[in-house]
């Protein structure tokens, strides 16, 4: 395995991670209870913004959609083009047409980074963070303020598209006939 191989594969692994804990982040906000809340902001400036955040789930859900989509097309879109290239010439050997070994490439290294992102980017943190939502919440929160602030015209492009597509949902729903 030569090295820029290994270092597009912790790259991937790295775009994984990164969903990940976006993903954890989420879980471990949407689970926190009142009383953790409160005992959070006790606990200081920290935590006060930890709890603010919390509460305001609009904010801190865009961000995360943002931060899971964005690394889990990286993820996807990186690892299937600067892996692939190293597999095909396995799979000539194997006795595939060119073309047919660079599809298949990209289809295994595809569904290999998928399941690596459910285990690693999406269930394995949901359930730590689930575990230790306080801990967790407090300990990267602040993080994800940081990017909400910065993704704040995204996040409201977001918002506001969001929102036409369901009014215009809304509005072409039947309703039942009155009897």
């Amino acid at each position: 395995m030569n090295g820029d191989l290994l270092l597009n594969i912790v790259l991937v692994v790295v775009f994984v991670l990164v969903g990940g804990v976006f993903a954890a982040t989420e879980m471990a906000l949407v689970t926190l209870r009142e009383g953790q809340l409160n005992a959070l902001a006790a606990r200081g400036r920290r935590g006060e913004k930890v709890a603010a955040l919390a509460r305001n789930p609009n904010t801190f859900l865009a961000a995360v959609q943002i931060g899971v989509t964005v690394a889990g097309f990286a993820s996807a879109a990186y690892g299937a083009s600067s892996i692939a290239p190293s597999v095909v010439p396995l799979l000539e050997s194997w006795g595939l047409e060119s073309g047919l070994a660079s599809t298949v490439a990209t289809l295994l290294l595809t569904l290999m980074i998928a399941y690596l992102s459910l285990v690693l980017g999406e269930l394995a943190p949901k359930r730590l963070a689930i575990q230790r939502n306080a801990g967790f919440a407090y300990g990267v929160a602040p993080v994800l303020n940081g990017f909400a602030n910065l993704m704040r015209p995204v996040i409201w492009l977001l918002s506001a598209s969001t929102n036409v597509v369901v009014r215009l949902l809304a509005a072409t729903r039947t309703r039942p006939a009155r009897r």
